[in-house]
């Protein structure tokens, strides 16, 4: 026979359980090392010169005495200099004799004039030189020693030393001449690399479909004014008296093969 129980004042049973806290109990959870090495990094970027460990304990709450894991991650950063013995770290640059505008044009005219394969240099390469870097870059740029160009493909900013040693005088003729010339489109550029048998069909017909899928994008963008994409509506034409406007509708992308 099953026993039935009968609680006296199920309210305050239930009172009790829900009175129940947890404020006893530490719940910390744990950082990643990979998470802390970023975090040190970013702290030594900041902060130029040689940190203890103790400093960084202070500073950022981080103790690398007691995470061997995360003292194995900064041994083998490139970016980080540790001295374990005086348990300590600095940031390393990845060019460290850039510490000024000075040491950046002095480094620019004797890689180039030695014709070291750092060039073209990048902004991403000289960003971490020291604070200010940007603008000193720039600064060159301005006094006619660079040549700027900025690369579409990896959104970075590329420079090239104007070896004085090429410098031409020309007449102004032959100047005109030269800034008169237009650079073709890509569409003619591709069509003429297919006909030298340097581009195949297939190359050609996706960089046109993707200038295309570029063009749809930008209009749609500009005519809802903002960055969001809707799904395209796809039609298949289904009835032959149709087939006279096939030609205009697979130029607007409006036709789905199927």
């Amino acid at each position: 026979m099953a026993h039935v129980y009968h609680l006296s004042n199920p309210k305050q049973m239930y009172k009790k359980r829900s009175s129940y806290t947890f404020d006893k109990v530490e719940l910390k959870k744990e950082r990643h090392a990979a998470d802390l090495q970023n975090e040190v990094i970013e702290y030594l970027k900041e902060n130029r010169g040689e940190h203890s460990f103790e400093e960084l304990v202070e500073d950022i709450n981080v103790n690398i005495a007691t995470h061997s894991e995360l003292l194995s991650f900064l041994k083998h950063n490139p970016k980080v200099t540790l001295n374990e013995n005086k348990q300590s770290l600095s940031y390393c640059p990845t060019f460290p004799t850039i510490t000024s505008k000075g040491n950046l044009k002095s480094f620019i005219i004797e890689k180039a004039q030695s014709h070291a394969t750092i060039f073209p240099l990048s902004l991403s390469q000289v960003s971490d030189a020291y604070s200010g870097v940007e603008l000193d870059i720039e600064e060159l740029v301005a006094e006619n020693m660079l040549y700027k160009v900025s690369d579409p493909e990896s959104k970075d900013t590329i420079y090239y030393y104007k070896d004085p040693s090429f410098h031409l005088t020309v007449d102004e003729d032959i100047g005109d001449i030269w800034r008169s010339i237009e650079m073709p489109s890509e569409i003619v550029v591709e069509q003429s690399l297919m006909d030298a048998g340097m581009m195949t069909l297939v190359d050609h017909e996706e960089g046109h479909q993707q200038r295309k899928r570029k063009q749809k994008v930008a209009v749609r963008k500009q005519k809802s004014g903002g960055s969001g994409t809707r799904k395209q509506r796809k039609y298949v034409i289904t009835n032959t008296h149709m087939m006279d406007e096939l030609n205009w509708l697979g130029e607007n992308g409006k036709v789905s093969k199927k």
